[in-house]
């Protein structure tokens, strides 16, 4: 859970009075808490706090005051979030979506990864994108009452925060900039999309590999003490393949020409960029 003196800043609703009489918290008339690590710190009210999603709840708002979107919304919206939104964890493989099932709900990605991907006619799968930790899955749908357009599962186990539709328009209603949000989180995932689309019908193989781990080290990438980048999203070579856009041996053969090379390294399920520069500098190449 963190640092044990952890004060919210946003606060999560309160799950009643009993639990609050088991925690030792004064009487809080507006049904809210700005402290809820006193209930799961506390022998003789965890199991109850845990029963009602108090931890959950408390990693939702955790992402609500970090995450960048979230910085230009009304205060009262992301209270209203997190006061109707339902916190709900699932485990990795588990399905989120089916291409053309109907969505029902908007799905914030609290931590852990979504994997979006679509099946072609002869059965070949490709990962359209990964989504983590404050992204929103289903936004098209959602907005147009038409099928999902991916598949989606969760990559790794995760929590989300699932937000009714009657949630979602009574939040617009009460803030206008939630709408243009999610407008301008289409717009980003689009370019994107007809970025990728292009490189696949000019790049190499071997571009695509170095611009695919470049693109994954921005998102998931952390900085090691040694410099190196650990991409932290664990991913199979066939499912970084499905990424890329080419097969399992063919990924393979690019990843231990860059390891050779030195601007990577390999270990089990898991990629570490040694020289970023370096890969950066192929990137330029490759457009000369």
């Amino acid at each position: 859970m963190g640092d044990s003196a952890k004060v919210l800043r946003l606060p999560i609703p309160c799950p009643g009075r009993s639990l609050r009489a088991l925690a030792g918290c004064a009487e809080d008339a507006t049904g809210m808490c700005t402290s809820p690590i006193a209930c799961l710190n506390n022998k003789a009210a965890r199991n109850a706090a845990k029963g009602a999603k108090v931890e959950q709840l408390f990693e939702v708002a955790n992402l609500l005051e970090t995450a960048s979107w979230a910085q230009r919304v009304q205060r009262s919206t992301l209270e209203a979030l997190l006061r109707n939104g339902r916190p709900r964890r699932m485990v990795r493989g588990e399905v989120i979506a089916r291409s053309g099932a109907a969505a029902r709900n908007l799905i914030l990605v609290v931590s852990g990864a979504i994997e979006v991907s679509m099946m072609s006619p002869g059965a070949r799968r490709r990962i359209a994108a990964y989504l983590g930790p404050g992204e929103i899955f289903n936004i098209v749908p959602f907005m147009d009452w038409d099928g999902s357009l991916h598949d989606a599962i969760a990559q790794s186990d995760m929590l989300v925060l699932m937000l009714d539709r009657a949630v979602v328009e009574d939040a617009m209603a009460n803030d206008s900039m939630l709408g243009l949000i999610l407008m301008e989180m289409v717009a980003k995932r689009a370019r994107l999309f007809y970025r990728v689309l292009a490189e696949h019908s000019l790049l190499s193989p071997r571009d695509r590999c170095v611009r695919t781990l470049l693109h994954l080290a921005a998102k998931f990438g952390v900085v090691m003490p040694d410099g190196n980048v650990d991409i932290t999203l664990r991913l199979s070579q066939e499912e970084l393949a499905d990424v890329v856009g080419c097969s399992r041996q063919k990924l393979n053969v690019q990843l231990k020409q860059l390891e050779r090379d030195g601007f990577i390294s390999l270990a089990y399920a898991q990629v570490s960029i040694s020289n970023e520069p370096g890969l950066l500098a192929l990137v330029v190449e490759g457009r000369k």
